[in-house]
């Protein structure tokens, strides 16, 4: 007795299911173009919502990387001026100091004559 009510539940509730679910999948595939139909219709605004952002996305974007550009030209150009009046600058400073050693320290020179004449002096003293 109880192996005919699971024999029967094996055999109906499979069959229900069959019943249920191809009777459920019949309305949704009616339906279904129609909600397809609809979706596409607002898909459309949105997508075309999505490509003008992603535009002015790519715009700003690339608007950006111009202004970074120009920025990073501004600032190589600055640069270049000033290595070059450094450059300068270095070069005046080396051909004065070559001038003034090939000009030689008058304070030096005097200094040295005094020391030689002030030995002289020393060496004749000495020898007296």
């Amino acid at each position: 007795m109880m192996y005919k009510g699971y024999v029967i539940r094996l055999i109906c509730y499979p069959a229900l299911v069959l019943l249920v679910a191809s009777g459920c999948g019949q309305n949704q595939q009616n339906s279904n173009p129609n909600q397809q139909s609809s979706n596409q219709q607002n898909v459309k605004p949105v997508d075309t919502e999505l490509q003008y952002q992603m535009k002015m996305y790519q715009d700003i974007r690339q608007e950006e990387f111009k202004q970074q550009e120009q920025i990073r030209k501004n600032e190589k150009q600055q640069l270049k001026t000033l290595q070059k009046q450094q450059e300068e600058m270095l070069k005046q400073e080396l051909e004065f100091q070559e001038k003034i050693r090939k000009a030689g320290n008058s304070w030096s020179i005097k200094n040295k004559e005094e020391k030689s004449s002030g030995k002289q002096e020393n060496q004749d003293e000495q020898d007296r």
